[in-house]
């Protein structure tokens, strides 16, 4: 199921978001030293990534914060799992994926005290 429909609202995607969306979902990267984003989503544009695409998947997913009548707020959407920043309307950036919390090893649970009713079950 979708949120997203061709007539909801859409946000405007800035240059600094389609650049870390190519960064962090796609893997595309630009020098750091770049620090113009339009030239850095040029410089993407120029090894065939298709900004275009990325641009309206980032609108679309700003507007399904906008449609629920804000303007400002974040949104994680799948299957990217990649949070999607919206200030006035615009997504300003995409944050990386949250780092997974390695699992701990369980210990084992205390022995329970036994009861009379377990004595009657046991076979």
């Amino acid at each position: 199921m979708t949120h997203i429909t061709p007539r909801g609202p859409r946000a405007h995607a800035t240059d600094h978001a389609v650049r870390r969306y190519a960064e962090r979902f796609l893997g595309e990267t630009v020098e750091e030293t770049v620090t113009d984003d339009r030239v850095a989503v040029r410089m993407l544009k120029d090894r065939r990534v298709d900004t275009a695409r990325i641009r309206a998947r980032i609108a679309d997913v700003g507007g399904v914060i906008m449609a629920t009548g804000r303007t400002s707020g974040d949104c994680i959407a799948f299957p990217e799992a990649l949070r999607f920043r919206l200030v006035e309307g615009k997504v300003v950036t995409v944050l990386a994926r949250a780092g997974k919390v390695k699992p701990t090893t369980p210990e084992p649970a205390p022995a329970r005290a036994r009861c009379v009713l377990d004595m009657e079950h046991a076979s």
